[in-house]
């Protein structure tokens, strides 16, 4: 099983988490899926937020706990797990967690129907099946299955910017805000496949790719967006718990 846990750089717009945390600020109450050792959480409860986490590692949570007020320990699918989440939340972060759903949609309802409050949003995440890696690589015929990335083994659902989108208002929810990210795994980065042994040892040559590729993202984002990161909102702000 893989696990989660990185350094995070708020002030970094390129990475998933920054955007989490800036569409998070408001919240009082965070329910955070997928928590993993609360390296986001770290920043919330840091910033005086209140952090429920849900994470189905055993090892891993026992990590988060040192972070979160309560960590829930257990797949979000299972009904077991679902009945312990007893409280609502200003937001819910779904950070690089639907690709590992069965039914991620049902999820989404469930968090609108039974877990936001009134006026609350989800923060999502989520990897980009039409970047131009994944697309060369199905083209030449390959799925090479990888530890993390885009390849990652443990996915079971794989989205396309017009396939999330078209989940996202099926589940009852606008999308607010949208952000993309761009790759800093080496085994997928544009940067890396084209000119791995040219900034080994030119950090400053690294950074410029990286703000082109940024560009790239921002400007053909089904093409060169690594990550999807979405706040979305009920079509139906008043919506309660039934």
């Amino acid at each position: 099983m893989t696990v989660y846990d990185f350094c995070v750089d708020p002030a970094d717009l390129t990475i998933s988490a920054a955007w989490q945390l800036r569409w998070t600020a408001d919240a009082h109450r965070v329910l955070e899926i997928g928590c993993a050792t609360g390296f986001i959480s770290r920043y919330l409860v840091a910033r005086g937020q209140v952090v429920v986490g849900v994470e189905r590692n055993p090892e891993v949570a026992e990590q988060a706990r040192t972070v979160c007020q309560k960590v829930i320990v257990g797949d979000i699918e299972d009904p077991a797990v679902q009945s312990q989440i007893t409280q609502q939340f200003d937001a819910v972060l779904l950070g690089d967690v639907l690709e590992h759903l069965s039914t991620p949609d049902a999820l989404l309802v469930m968090i609108r129907e039974r877990w936001l409050c009134p006026g609350g949003c989800v923060v999502l995440s989520v990897p980009n099946s039409g970047h131009w890696v994944f697309r060369r690589e199905v083209l030449c015929g390959r799925f090479p299955y990888r530890q993390y990335g885009l390849f990652d083994q443990t996915h079971l659902r794989f989205f396309t910017r017009g396939s999330l989108y078209q989940m996202i208002q099926a589940s009852g929810y606008t999308v607010d805000q949208a952000a993309n990210t761009i790759n800093h795994n080496s085994h997928d980065d544009l940067t890396f496949v084209c000119l791995t042994w040219f900034y080994r040892n030119r950090p400053d040559f690294r950074r410029v790719m990286n703000v082109l590729e940024y560009h790239l993202s921002r400007l053909l984002p089904t093409l060169f967006a690594y990550q999807f990161v979405l706040r979305i909102c009920p079509l139906d702000r008043d919506m309660r718990i039934r």
